[in-house]
């Protein structure tokens, strides 16, 4: 998962040499039942933003013969947007890599009337066809040298990135859900859209929970809210219309707050893995107070396939191990 990290993301807009901002206002469309933004609207807003600006300094890229397609992705929430807000999407270069064909965005989502930055974004673009010449310009957006490099080795997990296998046959509880690609879903290019890859995460989590936690369609957003912290998706292969998708989902790990979801996203006829995704999801009463109460605690402990006394039986293995490897 990407280091979204508040400090740096906003310490790296202060020296970024060019920031697009693109204004939109929040309509009721854009918000879910609790009233607030849904998750997938970020990563669609961000998408449009830097397309406009690559557009507005690359006019040539109108043509279509270059491909920018996004790859790896980390969102954090910070706070929710509502109906009527104005959010400004700010948008800069962080980084070219010329010989990975890649691109580093980073996207800040500011309230327009407090100038509050209520959530923040990294896009990794892999660039297809790209020339020379446009490494060249691109590396003209950014004041960044050579230490460039070394920081965003150190903001990426690489390990994510270099290791897309599944996991879902380790998990004890996967759901699995299919869906089928529409038109709609596509882009000029024919491929599906980064955002949608949230919308289906987000699809197949509510049907997850619909389906494994107890008074979830009855009390959602009445007697407690789930808020989305953090979201991450890394897309291996792109989908196109008309190819069934089938989303495995299951809970990876359980805190005092929060849980982690986890999702895979398979080509249904060939089987193969195309896109992996993960949500930090914290449990709030409605007064805000943050902390998963014990009964759902030891639901999805059940559902994450361990109990208390198994995850203390594994802490102890590990804890004589590291002492054993100590003599």
């Amino acid at each position: 998962m990407l280091n979204t990290d508040r400090t740096v993301i906003q310490m790296d807009r202060i020296r970024a040499a060019k920031i697009f901002e693109y204004e939109v206002i929040i309509t009721s469309d854009m918000t879910n039942a609790e009233g607030n933004v849904t998750h997938y609207e970020y990563p669609r807003l961000f998408s449009v933003a830097k397309e406009l600006f690559v557009m507005e300094h690359f006019p040539h890229l109108k043509d279509g013969r270059i491909v920018l397609a996004p790859y790896n992705s980390s969102y954090k929430y910070i706070k929710d947007f509502f109906p009527r807000d104005i959010i400004v999407t700010k948008v800069w270069i962080h980084e070219v890599d010329v010989e990975k064909s890649e691109i580093v965005f980073f996207a800040e989502f500011i309230n327009k009337k407090n100038n509050e930055v209520q959530a923040i974004g990294i896009q990794i673009i892999k660039v297809v066809d790209i020339n020379n010449w446009l490494h060249l310009k691109l590396a003209q957006q950014s004041k960044k040298k050579s230490k460039c490099r070394m920081q965003l080795k150190k903001l990426v997990k690489w390990e994510v990135v270099h290791n897309p296998v599944s996991k879902s046959a380790k998990a004890k509880f996967v759901d699995r859900f299919r869906y089928t690609m529409t038109f709609g879903q596509t882009n000029y290019m024919g491929l599906i859209c980064h955002y949608e890859y949230a919308n289906l995460f987000g699809f197949a989590r509510e049907l997850f929970g619909l389906k494994r936690i107890k008074g979830l369609r009855e009390n959602a957003g009445k007697t407690f809210t789930l808020i989305t912290n953090e979201t991450n998706y890394f897309i291996i292969k792109e989908f196109t219309f008309g190819d069934e998708v089938e989303i495995r989902i299951w809970v990876e790990s359980v805190q005092k707050t929060y849980f982690m979801l986890h999702a895979e996203m398979f080509n249904a006829k060939t089987g193969k893995l195309y896109a992996i995704g993960r949500h930090r999801i914290a449990y709030s009463d409605m007064q805000g107070n943050l902390g998963i109460p014990v009964s759902l605690k030891k639901l999805l402990n059940l559902i994450a396939g361990y109990s208390k006394l198994g995850r203390f039986a594994w802490i102890q293995s590990r804890f004589y191990h590291f002492f054993s490897c100590l003599l």
